[in-house]
């Protein structure tokens, strides 16, 4: 949860909305927030779908979890 708040941070900073705050995280997360929660969901399935996953491929997951947070 840490690295989506921080790219909503990040992009309140950048964008510096005149609008209500409020409504424009709302927005964000709506879009932006789906979309880097479905390519998370993607990758966790990915790696569910060959059954149980050792530590070192848990830590690939993450890992490309953590990747797609970066976008």
């Amino acid at each position: 949860m840490d690295p989506l708040l921080e790219k909503l941070v990040v992009e309140l900073l950048m964008k510096k909305p005149t609008t209500d705050l409020v409504d424009f995280m709302v927005n964000w997360l709506k879009t932006k927030g789906k979309e880097i929660a479905a390519e998370s969901a993607k990758v966790v399935d990915k790696h569910n779908a060959y059954g149980d996953v050792s530590d070192e491929e848990y830590d690939e997951m993450e890992d490309e979890v953590e990747d797609l947070l970066e976008l």
